[in-house]
């Protein structure tokens, strides 16, 4: 019996999918070519993508051995598409390197969504605050106050951040990248997603996910012209309450011991660099001292690995949990839950008894 053939919808879907998922592998036309053994032309690449051509079931299951995806993810309907979500980000990165983080976080995003779906209980980011235009430090200290106060965070060290963002209804993306990319945000009418590389250190991820937490939050004059420089004091605050680094350290220092930065980045999760200029901006150290500390850690060699290490975790596990519930109370079979987890399920995932 021959295969039923395809209109042109399904080929333009076929071709949407194909596109994604070698975004996502960050590969150009050229270099799928040349991976899947140019069994294809790089002028039929682009015929299947645009929905032109269709790819023959060998060429196709190829293809998704190249690309590390199943055969079937060519046929499954995209919920999401590269439009649908608006992507804050100024890139250091390649535009192929780019497009392979957005094309992942947006695969990511998909499969979240429908696990939600599929056991109800979505949940989205509600909360709000009220829209003032933010132009200085003080302006983001306050609202980062009142952001912790809400949240019922005092001013303790926040244990796996992470997990936090996800309790109150941001989806969060690990993905390894190079180190030129530390995180973005990415939003729809329904989702806010925040996509942190999973290479970084701990305490990187956390600086990187509270700066993203700020860009959600904060809202900028139009005109404002360090939109980043106050993302970072939102971070750094957020992490690190003005009241609690001046009780650590105190009003007003001359000289602080590598000892007192190490028992803050230890306890607060936050880096010695970063909490340098925590003290800075919280007027604890003059900018002369802040200048000398910086240097010596250039000198030192510690602004790229610092001398102490955060033993925190940092977890995004929502989408896990998700998964395994689903599957130990069989409202997902293995093999759906293998599709929607995108990977081989590890024996842990396997329900017990």
């Amino acid at each position: 019996m021959s295969r039923r053939k395809k209109d042109k919808s399904d080929l333009i879907h076929l071709g949407q999918r194909l596109k994604a998922a070698r975004k996502m592998a960050g590969l150009s036309m050229e270099d799928l070519v040349t991976k899947a053994g140019r069994i294809v032309s790089k002028q039929a690449i682009s015929k299947y993508e645009n929905g032109i051509m269709e790819p023959s079931p060998p060429i196709l299951e190829q293809l998704a051995q190249v690309l590390n995806v199943k055969p079937s993810y060519f046929q499954q309907r995209a919920r999401l598409q590269l439009s649908d979500l608006y992507f804050r980000q100024k890139s250091k990165l390649s535009r192929k390197e780019e497009d392979a983080i957005k094309y992942r976080a947006i695969n990511y995003l998909e499969r979240y969504l429908e696990l939600e779906d599929r056991l109800g209980l979505t949940l989205p980011f509600k909360y709000r605050v009220k829209k003032k235009p933010l132009n200085t430090n003080n302006d983001i200290e306050e609202l980062v106050m009142k952001i912790r106060s809400d949240w019922g965070l005092g001013r303790t060290p926040i244990v796996n951040l992470l997990g936090l963002l996800e309790e109150k209804g941001i989806k969060v993306y690990l993905t390894p990248a190079s180190s030129r990319f530390a995180g973005l945000t990415a939003k729809n009418e329904q989702t806010q997603v925040i996509v942190v590389n999973s290479n970084h250190p701990p305490d990187r991820i956390r600086f990187t996910a509270s700066h993203e937490l700020g860009h959600i939050l904060c809202s900028f004059p139009e005109d404002i012209k360090d939109e980043e420089g106050l993302c970072h004091v939102f971070a750094g605050a957020f992490l690190l309450p003005r009241e609690e680094i001046i009780n650590l350290l105190g009003q007003r220092r001359h000289k602080i011991t590598l000892w007192e930065w190490q028992y803050i980045k230890e306890t607060y999760g936050i880096s010695i660099q970063a909490a340098i200029y925590r003290a800075l901006e919280c007027d604890i150290i003059s900018y002369n001292y802040f200048r000398a500390l910086i240097h010596q850690l250039r000198l030192q060699g510690w602004h790229r690995v610092e001398p102490v290490a955060y033993n925190g975790k940092e977890e995004a596990t929502r989408f896990k949990r998700l998964l395994a519930f689903a599957l130990a109370e069989g409202l997902l079979t293995p093999a759906e839950a293998q599709r929607i987890g995108g990977e081989e399920l590890p024996p842990a995932l396997q329900p017990m008894a």
